[in-house]
């Protein structure tokens, strides 16, 4: 480590001397390099202990999650079949409206065949002008007579049906609230092991921010002049290119400060391209210039919005603008970009293209669990970590992969 150490120091120091800008990184003593080294050891220990307590308690948000989808699917099922149960009441209405009505009039008839107590088909016989003609009177009423049954008897069959479905239906509902009796009582078994976890991973956390304040303030004095650098409104184009290079070797060493880093790689690289710009259009003669767009710049735009969202507020089914959960924030990051992404972890796993742990680059999509069936993502930024939405109670961060033992799954979402 020491000797690592040393050698990006002294790296850094090269790459800024043979610039343009004649001058050197803060000399730092043996003594506070020894202090660094330290500080880091501790901070790498701290945070895989927190990173594998972390990856427990994100598996277990994940699984309380995911059986919280099906209790909410499993009550659409309940409210679908209401529904369905509301519709066969409106047609059992119907059909009894129609009963009544059948009923009535078939009494009518009866009332009008024997009233008086003389039986009606003794009027039809002496009504009758012929043999033949009342042949015909008596089919007739014997047929009216026939058709009234019978359609009280479809009435009342298609009653018996739809007592038979609401039944039925009623015998889904009673099954489904059976299953949501088991979820809920399995979801509360994980959400007792999750509020049991959640103490270990904040004590944790603590101990690796405590260590990380004074390790902060030591790695600082590595960036310093590269800062100035940067932040030199005089500072020429090459200038900035060493400063760049020089960045990216100290960010192989530090532990504490990679975003503040990346910013500054960001902010000079920014530079360069206006710089570039300018050169163009002077060479034009001050025509302008059009910037047709690449993956990389794609990637930067990507991780400048991914960057600017640290702080906001982990909330479950949450896709933004202030509040995530960990797909609904790498949907909307990569949506902002204009790059179009699925809603769940489930399914942008399955989206871009799959690259190994040494290919993955800024702006992958970095997922931990199964590779069929994840229970976290988050968008990979180089040098071993990650910026994600991690858990209720937690922010958007930056966090590293280190000391985590769960399955990593890269996906290649741009180039």
């Amino acid at each position: 480590m020491k000797k690592r150490m040393l050698a990006a120091v002294i790296a850094t120091m090269m790459i800024v001397q043979t610039g343009v800008i004649a001058s050197a990184v803060p000399n730092i003593s043996n003594e506070k390099r020894q202090e660094i080294e330290q500080q880091q050891s501790k901070y790498s220990d701290a945070e895989a202990k927190y990173n594998e307590l972390e990856a427990k308690l994100q598996n277990l948000q994940g699984q309380c999650e995911r059986i919280q989808g099906n209790i909410d699917e499993k009550n659409n099922e309940i409210k679908n079949i209401e529904k369905k149960i509301d519709e066969l009441h409106d047609e059992m209405a119907a059909l009894q409206k129609q009963l009544d009505e059948q009923q009535e009039l078939y009494g009518k008839r009866m009332r009008a065949i024997y009233k008086n107590g003389t039986p009606g088909y003794i009027d039809v016989i002496f009504n009758s002008s012929s043999f033949s003609d009342l042949i015909s009177n008596l089919q007739a009423t014997s047929k009216i007579m026939s058709l009234d049954k019978e359609m009280m008897d479809k009435v009342v069959e298609g009653q018996n049906e739809i007592k038979e479905k609401q039944e039925s239906l009623n015998g889904d509902i009673n099954k489904i609230q059976e299953l949501k009796v088991t979820l809920n009582e399995e979801l509360k078994s994980f959400e007792e092991k999750k509020a049991a976890q959640e103490p270990l991973v904040a004590e944790a956390e603590a101990v690796k921010k405590s260590i990380a304040v004074d390790l902060g303030a030591n790695e600082r004095l590595m960036i310093g002049y590269l800062k100035d650098v940067v932040n030199d409104p005089n500072s020429s184009k090459d200038a900035l290119n060493n400063a760049i290079t020089a960045l990216r070797e100290i960010r192989k060493q530090i532990k504490v400060i990679d975003s503040e880093v990346v910013d500054l790689i960001e902010k000079a690289k920014t530079k360069v391209e206006r710089i570039k710009a300018q050169e163009a259009n002077a060479d034009r003669g001050g025509s302008g210039s059009t910037w047709t767009g690449n993956a990389s710049e794609k990637v930067n735009q990507v991780m400048s919005i991914a960057y600017s969202l640290q702080g906001k507020p982990y909330v479950y089914g949450a896709t933004g603008p202030n509040t995530f959960d960990c797909s609904g924030y790498t949907q909307y990051v990569f949506g902002k970009a204009g790059i179009s992404l699925s809603r769940t972890t489930y399914t942008q796993v399955n989206e871009g293209r799959s690259v190994s742990y040494s290919e993955a680059r800024a702006g992958d999509l970095v997922f931990f669990g199964s590779p069929s069936s994840p229970h976290h993502v988050g968008i990979y930024i180089g040098g071993g970590q990650y910026i994600h939405a991690p858990r209720t109670g937690d922010v958007v961060k930056i966090s590293s992969l280190g000391g985590r033992t769960d399955t990593k799954t890269f996906r290649r979402i741009i180039g």
